[in-house]
């Protein structure tokens, strides 16, 4: 891939596009993105083995209080290296790069102690609040779905990652959660049926390798779907303002570039001049959405107007003419 021109990791993709890019850097580089999730699953795996008796496809020996440390350790130690292991490789392949194993590695251990302990405490939160009445649990969930990524590319300390998570998913937890939910159900239903085949009492060498396997492509696949959604989530954030003096002007007046619905302000929409508004939306910037309902206040309010109609705000370039039009 050297040489290669960049894929456009960085931009706004609906929930199938990102589980079609996500197939598509497995093609790009499979041996990479599984050797990355290997280095980490089997001593893990390993560890577990030893300290439990059990391996990953086994049955009926954790307790209710055992599989949740083993959860809470997981948090703090595996799942923290495989998201930055892969969330540096997907950077790479953005660039036009080719990803290697030992650069990649250097790149992800700097900012693991960050990484460790931003993912650690948002998961035992994430498990707290699961278990205390579930839906505080999906909702830090969505809140905090790229802290991993946001600590190993962002730099700050933990708290910064967790900030940068919760910025990052405003208004788009439900794009978070969809994403997270569909890459969980594909690497979840060949999981029960490997569970099925070889769900045991007591773990064989055939059992381990089966299940260390299968859990080596799922916690790839997972890492690979949410690096994706770190930079899809950054591209929706990072959606300029339509400027005031705009580079093309459509023949009813109208610059064509991101206008705020007023019927929901922290949502903006495009306009290309085609007369049609863009089904696509984007977050709104915070400083337009508090100018906006700075402006509102002392403002009359405007109507919902039709799609093909500009919004009548004042923030609108459509409501000027070329006379009255605000100075830049």
């Amino acid at each position: 891939m050297d040489g290669q021109a960049a894929i456009g990791i960085e931009r706004p993709r609906s929930i199938p596009e990102l589980i079609g890019a996500t197939f598509d850097l497995y093609f790009r580089v499979p041996v990479l993105f599984l050797v990355l999730a290997a280095v980490v699953m089997i001593p893990w795996e390993l560890i577990l083995l030893l300290i439990t008796g059990d391996g990953p496809l086994a049955s009926g020996h954790g307790g209710f209080i055992s599989s949740h440390l083993v959860e809470l350790a997981d948090y703090f130690l595996a799942t923290p290296l495989i998201s930055a292991f892969h969330v540096h490789a997907v950077r790479e392949v953005g660039d036009g790069g080719r990803p290697r194993l030992i650069p990649t590695f250097r790149q992800s251990l700097s900012t693991l102690p960050v990484v460790a302990f931003a993912t650690g405490i948002s998961g035992t939160g994430i498990t707290i609040g699961l278990l205390a009445l579930a839906v505080p649990g999906i909702l830090l969930f969505a809140r905090w779905a790229v802290v991993a990524q946001t600590a190993a590319l962002d730099g700050g300390a933990w708290t910064d990652a967790l900030r940068r998570s919760a910025d990052l998913t405003a208004g788009e937890r439900w794009h978070a959660f969809g994403l997270l939910f569909v890459a969980g159900l594909i690497t979840f239903v060949p999981w029960l049926g490997l569970r099925a085949a070889f769900g045991h009492q007591t773990t064989t060498i055939a059992s381990f390798a089966a299940g260390t396997s299968l859990q080596i492509v799922m916690r790839s696949f997972g890492a690979l779907a949410t690096a994706l959604l770190y930079f899809d989530l950054k591209a929706r954030s990072s959606v300029a303002p339509a400027a005031p003096t705009p580079v093309t002007v459509t023949s009813d007046g109208r610059p064509t570039g991101w206008y705020i619905d007023p019927s929901q302000p922290k949502r903006m929409r495009y306009w290309a001049g085609d007369g049609e508004w863009s089904t696509h939306t984007a977050k709104t910037p915070k400083a337009m959405l508090r100018d906006w309902h700075e402006r509102g206040i002392a403002e009359p309010q405007v109507p919902e107007v039709a799609k093909n109609q500009h919004t009548g705000h004042s923030l609108d370039p459509g409501v000027h003419t070329d006379e009255d039009r605000p100075p830049d």
